[in-house]
């Protein structure tokens, strides 16, 4: 929840926040091709614990100067803002 923000990075100039668990990471340098794999992992606070959990994640609307992943839901339907979010380009 609040302002994302880059903890470690490489080739990320920042992310874009397009509402509840809907991100753009933008890329410092742009791509010569949008043709990449993007793996993502989520980490949820329990509510009732001190653990975390793994949730959801997906991609969409990848191109060469951003990607853009959601947590949770289906389609346009957003799940929670994620403690931390891990995203992986392989490019």
């Amino acid at each position: 929840t609040g302002t994302p923000s880059i903890r470690n990075h490489l080739n990320v100039s920042s992310i874009t926040d397009y509402g509840t668990g809907y991100y753009g990471v933008n890329f410092s340098s742009t791509l010569s091709t949008a043709d990449y794999a993007c793996h993502m992992d989520s980490e949820l606070e329990s509510a009732n614990a001190s653990h975390v959990r793994s949730h959801g994640v997906y991609y969409n609307r990848r191109t060469t100067s951003q990607v853009r992943v959601r947590v949770g839901g289906h389609g346009t339907e957003n799940g929670p803002d994620p403690q931390a979010m891990m995203v992986t380009i392989i490019y």
